[in-house]
């Protein structure tokens, strides 16, 4: 008896379960043809299986009927922004356009109203600007981090921080390498340095003037025509190392790419940075 029981609740559930979806005409299945299959319409109202893809839900108490799956995902997938891959170049661009964008925001919470205006509804317009502004700075500054993060750990990975070190510290040797060749630097002729000095050791005014200033003593540079030289080599040197970074760092800066989330793109292509 208990078994006949069961049984009988099976098929009811069975039963329940097929009774959930219905074929519906209206809608085609993916081979293009109308639930009734052409000509049968004995098939119209007709319990199939739900993987058909074809199906809508039966109207239950309090629930109302709904599109199948496929016409929901169509349209979520036409509305919804998609992630986006964009280089490492572009990323910088990006960057720069963002902090622009970002300083162009008023975001004022003082504002002037004139005797002839209502205070009330100028301050709540200006309420209301000021929330939207700020929650659009927010989004910016947000999305401008999440692309900073994203070009860090590219930048490391692909071997772009290493290349920029050396590339600042190149700059850095070129700077004072520059400061050591100047003109000023190559010190006089012997002869010339010991003849300016004893022309004033002879001198009968030991304060000899120049240009209106008192002169007792004369200026030389100490570096020889070979140190120069020297200091030339190895700064030819090192801007020969700067260009072949530079091409590698633009070669690397383009081939490389980071993704920006769905979110982010959203955002941005709202601001029009996209």
């Amino acid at each position: 008896m208990v078994r006949g029981n069961e049984q009988q609740s099976d098929r009811h559930e069975r039963r329940y379960e097929r009774d959930q979806y219905t074929c519906d005409p209206h809608v085609k299945n993916p081979k293009g043809d109308r639930c009734h299959a052409g000509r049968d319409d004995d098939l119209v109202g007709k319990p199939v299986h739900p993987a058909a893809g074809i199906l809508r839900k039966k109207s239950l108490p309090g629930i109302e009927a709904v599109s199948h799956a496929r016409t929901c995902n169509a349209t979520d997938t036409r509305t919804r922004s998609r992630p986006m891959e964009i280089t490492l170049r572009r990323a910088d661009a990006l960057q720069r356009d963002i902090r622009t964008a970002l300083k162009r925001i008023p975001l004022k919470p003082v504002i002037s109203v004139s005797e002839f205006e209502n205070g009330e509804e100028a301050i709540k317009d200006a309420s209301t600007s000021l929330f939207t502004n700020c929650v659009t700075w927010s989004g910016l500054v947000e999305a401008l981090y999440e692309i900073r993060r994203h070009v860090g750990r590219a930048n490391v990975a692909a071997g772009i921080s290493d290349d920029l070190a050396h590339l600042a510290e190149i700059d850095d040797r070129l700077s004072m390498l520059k400061g050591l060749t100047q003109p000023e630097a190559r010190r006089l002729d012997p002869k010339v340095l010991e003849g300016r000095l004893e022309k004033m050791r002879q001198s009968s005014d030991p304060q000899a003037t120049r240009f209106g200033y008192a002169v007792d003593e004369v200026s030389t540079g100490i570096l020889s025509e070979r140190g120069l030289a020297e200091f030339e080599a190895e700064i030819n040197d090192l801007r020969r190392r700067q260009r072949d970074l530079r091409d590698g760092l633009l070669e690397k800066n383009v081939s490389n790419r980071i993704t920006l989330s769905e979110g982010s793109v959203k955002l941005l292509k709202e601001a029009g940075l996209i």
